[in-house]
């Protein structure tokens, strides 16, 4: 999850989702993705983006 309140400091975030790319990697692995956080202006991130993650 990402901090919305700590984003906000910074108007070009961007957020992208990856995860396996075929039906085998999907089915050999857990189902998990992974979240990337950048500026569209390739500047810097100050500080920690991070959200409180899931509950469960």
């Amino acid at each position: 999850m990402i901090d919305l309140t700590a984003a906000a400091a910074y108007p070009d975030v961007q957020v992208q989702g990856s995860y396996p790319i075929t039906a085998e990697q999907w089915a050999d692995a857990p189902h998990q993705y992974f979240c990337f956080v950048s500026r569209s202006s390739g500047d810097g991130i100050t500080g920690s983006l991070a959200g409180p993650g899931p509950t469960a």
